[in-house]
């Protein structure tokens, strides 16, 4: 099978409960009913107005019980995939499921009545406009080559024909295709904004296993992320903070919290050490700034600032001391109406933390330049807003 044909069904599967499919279908004959006696008291000039909208209730099914469902399932996957072009008309009446499943959803609405029976049948229907959905989006970002590199493929670079060359120095087949589209596809989500990938399957299975807890076998929630890995908001459009402060969050709950889960950490974390990281960043709104972060393998990085408890204890001294410093900034310039440069601060803030962990990560060292302006912009923050600055924290780091 197709790799990303592969991958595609393991983030987009979905079960259409009848439930949910009776619930979606009583509404829309509800508002049709309302719809023919609101006509009966419209005058013709209204009644004209009325027609030139576009009533569709079959998009609104498929909007709100299929893509709805699909479009919730893997962050970044679904931002990669034009969406727009596979929703229109002529690329639906494509689908053989898509065509029977019209047929039978408007004779339900013209005849006003739902059996069990037909339920049932849209639900079949519905899973196989699903497979066919897959089959066709496999198929146009892995067959259609010549297009060369897209979102899917490797998120922030988009090349056309002429373009080729400056990736590869070759054209693409569509197995390579498949092959770095499948490695977006099989990441595990940290938030909405990022990704990241390892040829290790082990690794990612246990990956897998671990965040199950919450809701799925390949995301984080943006939510879940905040609170259970002590990520704030303001970091969340860093992506080596947000790995770093993963990494020192399955620490803590390995050395110095009560699980049933120590062997799964144990085994997480050395692989983590021995592996090469890919991150895929997609932040939102933001398609300059997508891009694919490759790191080594992290072994001085986990033996100097994560299996070494010294080391991991003026690690997180470092990262709580920023956001103290940046939570009572945000509290003073919340009071002084000054919320808008306190933030353009902690941007800059924010920067220079990510360079020196991506040093971090990468060569086990402190990046000094990065460390100084990070001494320089909190001394500031500090001075302008009134407040506390621990800066031992900081040059322990040293």
């Amino acid at each position: 099978m197709n790799d990303l044909k592969q991958a595609l069904r393991k983030v987009w599967w979905k079960q259409f409960t009848g439930k949910e499919i009776e619930e979606e279908l009583e509404e829309i004959m509800k508002n049709k009913k309302e719809e023919k006696k609101d006509k009966k008291q419209l005058e013709p000039e209204e009644m004209k107005k009325k027609k030139k909208k576009k009533d569709d209730p079959l998009s609104d099914f498929l909007e709100n019980i299929f893509w709805e469902k699909i479009q919730e399932s893997h962050p970044l996957v679904n931002k990669a995939i034009d969406w727009g072009n596979i929703k229109k008309d002529n690329v639906l009446k494509k689908f053989e499921a898509y065509n029977k499943l019209s047929e039978k959803f408007y004779l339900i609405i013209k005849s006003e009545t739902l059996s069990s029976k037909d339920i049932n049948e849209l639900g079949i229907l519905l899973e196989k406009l699903e497979d066919q959905v897959i089959e066709y989006v496999s198929e146009r970002y892995t067959y259609e080559a010549k297009k060369g590199l897209r979102h899917i493929h490797a998120p922030g670079s988009v090349s056309r024909d002429e373009a080729l060359n400056l990736y590869f120095g070759e054209s693409y087949t569509h197995e390579l295709l498949s092959n770095l589209s499948s490695r977006l596809c099989n990441s595990i989500a940290l938030g909405d904004d990022m990704g990241i990938y390892t040829d290790d399957e082990e690794l990612t299975l246990n990956l897998q296993q671990l965040i199950q807890g919450f809701g799925s076998s390949f995301k984080i929630d943006t939510e879940d992320l905040q609170k259970n890995f002590e990520i704030e908001s303001y970091e969340l459009s860093y992506p080596y903070i947000v790995f770093t402060k993963f990494i020192l969050k399955l620490a803590s709950m390995l050395y110095e919290e009560e699980t049933d889960k120590k062997e799964l950490l144990h085994s997480i974390l050395d692989r983590l050490k021995q592996a090469s990281i890919t991150i895929f960043f997609m932040p939102n709104w933001e398609k300059e700034k997508w891009s694919i972060l490759a790191l080594p393998r992290l072994e001085f990085f986990f033996d100097r600032w994560i299996y070494d408890e010294e080391g991991r204890k003026k690690l997180n001294s470092f990262m709580e001391s920023i956001n103290y410093l940046i939570r009572n900034v945000l509290e003073t310039a919340k009071k002084l109406k000054d919320k808008k440069k306190a933030m353009d601060m902690i941007d800059l803030l924010m920067i220079q933390c990510d360079l020196l962990l991506r040093n971090l990560l990468v060569h086990g060292e402190v990046e000094f330049q990065a460390l100084r302006r990070i001494m320089e912009l909190t001394l500031d923050m500090s001075s302008r807003y009134g407040v506390r600055a621990f800066m031992k924290p900081l040059t322990m780091t040293v």
